[in-house]
């Protein structure tokens, strides 16, 4: 009994503890629900949440949150992707832009984002932005009124103009008879059709509905009046000298009047003399041709002086009245010889002297022979001759004689037009109108729209408008090309891109709400004037291989991203430009253009053309005062002779001042080249002509400069290997940016080994593959370093140098990219390189805060689809409870027995 009642307290006891232990374990669990509601309800109220998604590629970086922060106006944002459901990359594109907007609204409540996804929506958005920044544009719209009533006026004018001009055309007028007015005609008559065109242009560029072009449409009315001011005071030239030419003319005593009488009637009159010496064609041979032929040659010279001093007394008139050569009756069909060609009068006249005057050395030459047959012969000949003189001189008589009676016969109406031009009344009304409406359109101030309504055509956008400005962020900026080696079978579409939206969008905002420059950014190069008497038979001064006239592209991005861009031609100004108050300034050293080569013929190159220590010491003067300087170097190639000669690297113009002050050096007689090797054969490898003109620039370090770029396409040209000194001067410490790695894919080529590359190239034996024993050399390459430098304590300067200086060109910068592979397809042009350019300022300013993130290569996570959650639900809520309360219930069962 004892036994029972033992057993039966403890199997109680048991199930008292059994229910106490289950009783907390689902208080505990419900305990925890409640607490997960509680801070999911709290969170969704005060918006607490942790973006997983930073740690990816689509979230907000520090620097975009704290530029939303520091922006007090509204940011609205339009999101302009067309949605493609048999396009995956472009639903790709829109599903990862939609999820950064989504992080963008959630941080900061006064961006509005929008989704522009259908050609209606994208027109209320045109229509929109054309209402909000139209107002901007009232004093454009005032000058097309003004350019559309001045055009139409002109176009009435000319009209009338040219009526009058064709009536003189057709009819027997002193003008008409010229035909330099037939070319005022067909000018008068093309500005009209130029100012309708022009018209035309102008209403396409500003339409009723869109965004109007105002900035375009200007410039295109500003040009089309130009042209037209420019052959309205073409035409009164014309005519004025022509109206001189008219009042000597038609004077009742004209000297040059009578001038041509007398030399048309005395050219006929010498000629007829010499016909006296020889007698006519068909009379009888003499019986002492000798005689004849002496008489001949000896009147010759004599007829051959005469028509010389006629020759001049033309060429008198012409000089003093330079008009009357477009006169149709100054010019003569003569025969020369068996040919009939147009000469002047003046030179039918001279060749006729001249021909005369050789003839008799000739003729006495054959006199002195004896020879009857050469004689006979030779005076059948001058009476042939006498012939075509006579024939020559009847033309010039009669077209001398029709000039002075057309030159002083004058109508009514060509003098009324030749007295208006004579006066400057023909055309000064309208030119003043075209001058007070060009100096309107000067003064215009400059439109925040910009050239946003060309880009708002292009697909894939993105369109931020704040503080009353508008900027259009495209596909290229938002999904950079990345960083990748290229499959041979891939298509245009298949480019590989990664996301940079928060780098790009961030930095857009950044410059738009910017108060003042972020620094001013003086471009400064060494380009002298060119010398004022150069022999036009030798070659032009040497010049830079990164010129000023060559960064159009790159300052136009600087200034999108609200730099300032200053000139600043050491060559001609030794002092900097003046700095603006509260903005830094970065100095970008252009390459200076080498010596000339040596000139053979002992003229040296001017002092003052030449890039030297006087120049290098303003830099220096900078660097000490602990300016902010980046150079620019880069390989390049010249002749090594005046007028050629083998090809060769001049040195790199500041490479003394950073030798000695910063013990960098620039080794621009190497160019950095792509290749591939050649597996089959020793030191040997194959030239990708692509990757020749764009490299790809692998390498960058955890610089904040360059550290941005990592993932993406990077492509650089002529790049140049630099070199850091193992011992550094005092104070400066150098730190790479972006490093060529030692591979084989690499190598420093110097001008002796490229000549030797192209050779082996273009010989067809050796099918594509170079062998050079020994090779050239292999990296790594410091393309592109830091440096600072401190001494007491103090700053004395802090530098960036890059060796790929070409790679900011125009000409590469808009070029696109040939890609690899079988199929020919086109990259966007490499751009980044300006991206790596502004960083490299931002750095220099100390305002690495504003360096963009970059885009982040790590995989995002990805929304889950419909038909793959209802199976995860199934699992969450069914399968994976069972899993586990399965091993619970059997040791419950096991338990039990």
């Amino acid at each position: 009994m004892a036994v029972a009642a033992t057993s039966s307290a403890s199997g109680t006891t048991t199930a008292s503890r059994r229910l106490s232990i289950g009783a907390n374990v689902t208080i505990a669990i419900v305990a925890a629900a409640l607490l997960l509601v509680l801070v999911n309800w709290f969170a969704s109220i005060k918006n607490v949440r942790r973006d997983i998604a930073s740690f990816g590629n689509y979230g907000l970086s520090e620097r975009t949150k704290s530029v939303l922060q520091t922006c007090k106006e509204p940011i609205e944002v339009s999101m302009v992707y067309m949605p493609d459901e048999e396009d995956e990359k472009q639903q790709t594109y829109i599903s990862r832009l939609q999820d950064y907007f989504d992080e963008m609204t959630r941080f900061d409540k006064k961006v509005q984002v929008s989704v522009v996804a259908t050609d209606s929506q994208r027109e209320k958005l045109v229509s929109r932005i054309s209402t909000t920044f139209g107002s901007e544009a009232d004093k454009h719209k005032a000058a097309l009124a003004a350019y559309e009533a001045l055009n139409s006026e002109l176009r009435n004018e000319l009209q009338q103009k040219l009526v009058a001009a064709q009536a003189l055309m057709s009819g027997e007028s002193w003008l008409g008879a010229f035909p330099i007015f037939a070319s005022i005609v067909n000018t008068i008559r093309g500005d009209i059709e130029a100012l309708k065109t022009a018209d035309e242009a102008v209403k396409e560029l500003t339409p009723a509905g869109g965004i109007p072009k105002y900035g375009e449409a200007t410039t295109k009315a500003k040009e089309a009046l130009a042209d037209v001011k420019d052959h309205m005071q073409l035409i009164e030239r014309r005519l004025s000298d022509l109206s001189s030419l008219a009042d000597e003319t038609t004077k009742g005593d004209s000297k040059y009047i009578a001038m041509l009488r007398e030399v048309a009637a005395e050219t006929k009159s010498l000629i007829a003399s010499l016909r006296t010496t020889v007698g006519a064609e068909d009379a009888a041979m003499p019986a002492d041709p000798a005689a004849s032929l002496k008489l001949f040659a000896d009147r010759g010279v004599e007829v051959g002086k005469g028509l010389d001093a006629l020759v001049r007394r033309v060429d008198e008139f012409a000089r003093k009245f330079p008009m009357v050569t477009q006169h149709p009756n100054w010019a003569a069909s003569a025969q020369m010889g068996p040919l009939v060609t147009r000469m002047e009068v003046a030179d039918v006249l001279h060749q006729a002297g001249s021909t005369l005057s050789k003839a008799r050395l000739v003729i006495l030459g054959l006199i002195d022979s004896g020879d009857a047959t050469q004689l006979q012969n030779a005076l059948n000949d001058a009476r042939n001759n006498c012939t075509v003189l006579e024939k020559n001189a009847q033309v010039c008589e009669e077209l001398l004689t029709g000039l002075a009676a057309g030159l002083s016969t004058m109508d009514d109406a060509s003098r009324a037009m030749l007295d208006a031009a004579r006066s400057k009344s023909l055309f000064a009304a309208r030119v003043e109108s075209i001058d007070a409406l060009t100096k309107q359109i000067d003064e215009l101030p400059e439109l925040k729209l910009g050239s946003v309504a060309d880009q708002l055509k292009q697909p894939n956008i993105v369109v931020i408008e704040t503080a009353g400005k508008i900027r259009v962020v495209d596909f290229n900026e938002v999904w950079p090309v990345r960083e990748s080696i290229a499959d041979p079978t891939a298509k245009s579409a298949d480019a590989a891109r990664t996301f940079n939206g928060d780098s790009a969008l961030s930095s857009a905002i950044l410059a738009m709400t910017r108060e003042g420059p972020f620094a001013s950014v003086v471009l400064t190069f060494f380009e002298p004037p060119p010398p004022q008497q150069r022999n036009q038979f030798m070659p032009p001064p040497p010049q830079s291989w990164v010129p000023s006239s060559q960064l159009s592209e790159l300052r136009k991005r600087l200034e999108a991203a609200n730099f300032k861009v200053v000139d600043w031609n050491i060559a001609q100004q030794k002092d900097p430009p003046p700095p603006e108050q509260g903005v830094p300034s970065v100095y970008v050293c252009l390459p200076p253009p080498p010596p000339q080569p040596p000139n053979p013929f002992g003229q040296a190159q001017p002092p003052d053309q030449v890039f030297g220590d006087s120049h290098r010491k303003i830099i220096k003067d900078l660097l000490d005062a602990d300016s902010r300087v980046l150079f620019l170097a880069t390989w390049e190639v010249r002749s090594s002779g005046f007028f050629g000669g083998p090809p060769t690297s001049p040195p790199y113009g500041y490479g003394p001042l950073l030798d000695t002050d910063w013990g960098l050096t620039v080794d621009n007689g190497k160019r950095i080249t792509w290749v591939d090797p050649d597996t089959t054969r020793d030191n040997s490898f194959f030239i990708v002509p692509q990757r020749f003109v764009h490299m790809p620039g692998y390498g960058f370090t955890d610089n904040p400069i360059g550290a941005p770029l990592k993932g993406t396409r990077f492509l650089i040209t002529d790049a140049c290997p630099i070199v850091v000194k193992p011992s550094l001067p005092a104070g400066v410490q150098v730190e790479p940016v972006l490093r060529i790695p030692d591979s084989q894919n690499y190598v420093g080529a110097s001008m002796a080994e490229l000549v030797e590359i192209i050779e082996k190239v273009q010989d067809p034996s050796s099918r594509g593959s170079i062998t050079m024993v020994p090779p050239p050399a292999h990296g790594p390459f410091d393309v592109m370093v830091t440096a600072e430098r401190s001494a007491d304590g103090k700053s004395k300067g802090k530098i960036a140098l890059v060796s790929f200086g070409a790679s900011v060109r125009d000409d590469y910068l808009r070029q696109p990219v040939m890609g690899e592979g079988q199929q020919l397809r086109l990259e966007p042009p490499p751009t980044e390189n300006v991206d790596l350019f502004v960083n490299a300022l931002y750095w220099l300013t100390g305002q690495t805060q504003l360096i963009s993130r970059g885009p982040v290569p790590v995989p995002r996570i990805e929304p889950i689809a419909s038909a793959d959650l209802k199976a995860l639900r199934v699992f969450v809520w069914a399968v994976w409870p069972a899993l586990v309360f399965a091993p619970g219930l059997i040791l419950w069962y096991v338990r039990r027995r």
